[in-house]
């Protein structure tokens, strides 16, 4: 440079040039403005060969110079978010906004780009899916305005979860998400539009040979194959929902409850598995021919002896109040498995609703030896209306005499109370065994027994009581107090229904003793009569219905209930061993009777003594004595439906 300024300042001197200094020159040079721009390089034009580059000039961004000639160079980042623009070559893709920047918080679906991904802000888990209810126009929009390419695939069903997304595989069930993205429920594992817990098999089970998805709520149930098809949490093998199952899918009933955990608390030994009214227990329907307690017998109900242990009873009657049933006997002796009595009358009260096997509260009425024995058959009951009832007996005492004695049993709370026992009528003759009656009338009660007879009343008022009539007496069964109907002292044959209608006669010429009829007496509206080697007859108040024709009847008993008849007898063939017949029929009609058989399986040598039979509104209750050839007697009874 110094060579070249010589030859010049040579050449001025040769041309006659005016000769500058260093410091002259260098002064020109800062007054000089090449580019125009009207700012010398002494002002501060730090380009003077760009007229956009001079000091004062307002900063032009992303040109690459230093316009304001600050000596900060290029403006890359106007925003001053503390990041290069785009077009300067740096990651700001938004310099005129501080809030979008790399490190910004990307909000989706507002259409901005906020941390510069260049992303699709309308697919927040970055799975490459849109949710159908974003618009195209927003998304096209967010693309222009952001450069932002990315293909528009819509049906995300969760775009908070990359995982999931139309078509996706791996779909776990139960976990509460759609993975796939197909609407499916995530608990309803076979599709069958039943989800768990509904759906009792929404899963293979290889246990079960059934595909999941023909299981499910109102599916149809085949019985028997093991399979809960229809969910519907109930024993497969109980069709008829009672409660027991066949014997013969016991393995299989074990394998059904084990599979699915059921706690179905069923038993076996259903023998008619579609009908839910036979199961072992179920109560026996009179004459409908249907073994309804699986003990393979046609009408043979289960019997029940409560552990009761007898000697020589007798007098067995039964009797129905407006919520029980009564029953009651006498014995020589009775072991009830805490005392032995001897001597006793006694009753067991049922409730009037019971089902088979109830036990019953047993309450002792009179109780020896003090009293003497209670003569054979000398007991009675009879219903005052409502829940309460009369019992009464005939006792030989010592001394040759005889009392008849009477007891009001009144319901208090779930316990019977009973008056206290006192002598009624007693007469300084001795009797052989003999028949008791008692009827409950308006104006008291009335007492009478048969053969040699006594009779008494009972007035309303407890304190008083009176014999009808002298001993020895010529007297009657009789039903009022102050009206009787005399006949011999071997004959008792005559009854009155009501004393206002005409007396009904059991065939009066008959004798009453032991070459006649064996057994007479009345329950309710009903007569009965037991002739030893013709039958026997019910007398009703308007007909007579003669039952058993040529078979020697020892002991009957029959009531009127719902419009039907119910007799009990013992009979004995003589082609056959003693046993017990039951039936019924149209009131007046003729009665269809059939033979109960096994009274108690495991004796099969008990002897029939006495029946009684009673009906409640639903219930027919049957009590049999039996003798047991020389161990413990028997007291029996079992429940019926009312048919």
């Amino acid at each position: 440079m110094r060579v070249i300024v010589q030859v010049v300042v040579l050449a001025g001197l040769v041309g006659g040039c005016t000769f500058v200094s260093r410091a002259e020159y260098e002064a020109q040079l800062l007054e000089r403005d090449e580019d125009g721009d009207g700012v010398t390089i002494g002002e501060g034009d730090c380009d003077d060969a760009d007229d956009t580059v001079y000091s004062g000039q307002t900063e032009i961004p992303y040109d690459g110079k230093d316009n304001d000639c600050l000596g900060d160079g290029d403006l890359v980042d106007v925003d001053e978010d503390g990041f290069i623009a785009v077009q300067a070559g740096g990651p700001d893709c938004r310099d005129s906004d501080p809030d979008v920047r790399p490190t910004a918080a990307d909000i989706p679906y507002d259409g901005i780009d906020a941390d510069c991904a260049a992303n699709n802000d309308f697919d927040a888990d970055g799975d490459g899916w849109i949710k159908e209810d974003i618009s195209p126009s927003d998304v096209i929009a967010y693309q222009r305005a952001w450069n932002a390419v990315f293909e528009l695939k819509y049906g995300d069903c969760d775009d908070f979860d990359a995982t999931a997304w139309p078509g996706a595989g791996g779909e776990v069930p139960y976990d509460g998400i759609d993975t796939d993205c197909d609407g499916g429920d995530d608990f309803d594992a076979d599709g069958d539009g039943y989800p768990i817990p509904d759906d009792c098999l929404d899963q293979t089970n290889p246990l079960l040979a059934v595909a999941p998805e023909e299981v499910y709520p109102g599916a149809v149930d085949l019985p028997y194959d093991g399979i809960d098809t229809d969910c519907g949490e109930d024993n497969d093998f109980d069709v008829d929902g009672d409660g027991y199952f066949q014997d013969v899918h016991t393995p299989d009933y074990i394998d059904y409850i084990n599979t699915y955990g059921y706690d179905l608390d069923a038993s076996g030994g259903d023998c008619d598995d579609m009908d839910p009214a036979v199961f072992p227990g179920a109560l026996e329907t009179l004459g409908d021919a249907i073994d309804r307690d699986c003990d393979e017998q046609v009408d043979g109900a289960l019997f029940e002896e409560a552990g009761l242990l007898w000697e020589d009873p007798a007098g067995l009657v039964l009797e129905t109040t407006s919520d029980h049933l009564i029953l009651a006997l006498s014995a020589a002796r009775l072991d009830d498995g805490v005392n032995v009595l001897n001597n006793v009358v006694t009753t067991l009260v049922f409730d009037g609703h019971l089902g088979s096997g109830e036990a019953p509260q047993q309450q002792l009425i009179a109780v020896g030896p003090d009293q003497g024995q209670p003569l054979d058959a000398g007991v009675a009951l009879a219903s005052t209306g409502g829940s309460g009832f009369l019992v009464g007996s005939v006792d030989a005492r010592s001394g040759g005499r005889t009392f008849t004695m009477l007891q009001e049993a009144s319901l208090a709370g779930s316990l019977f109370s009973f008056s206290q026992t006192s002598p009624l009528f007693y007469s300084g003759g001795s009797f052989a065994p003999i028949e008791a009656e008692l009827r409950h009338q308006s104006e008291g009660w009335l007492w009478s027994c048969g053969d040699t007879t006594l009779q008494a009343t009972r007035a309303t008022d407890l304190a008083t009581a009176s014999a009808t009539v002298a001993f020895p007496v010529t007297g009657c069964f009789t039903d009022s107090a102050t009206r009787g109907t005399a006949c011999g002292t071997t004959e008792c044959t005559t009854f009155d229904f009501d004393p206002s209608s005409p007396t009904l006669t059991l065939a009066p010429t008959q004798p009453w003793g032991a070459a006649g009829w064996r057994h007479v007496h009345r329950h309710g509206s009903l007569i009965v009569a037991a002739d030893p080697s013709t039958g026997a007859s019910i007398v009703g108040p308007s007909s007579t219905v003669s039952i058993l024709g040529g078979e020697p009847v020892l002991h009957l008993d029959a009531v009127a209930s719902g419009g039907l008849w119910l007799v009990a007898a013992i009979t004995e063939p003589a082609s056959a061993p003693r046993g017990v017949v039951i039936g019924y029929g149209p009131a007046g009609g003729p009665i269809q009777t059939v033979p109960l058989d096994d009274i108690d399986p495991l004796r099969p040598g008990l002897v029939p003594l006495e029946v009684a039979i009673a009906a409640s509104s639903d219930r027919v209750m049957l009590a049999i004595t039996l003798d047991d050839n020389g161990s413990d007697d028997v007291l029996a009874w079992s429940v019926y439906e009312h048919p």
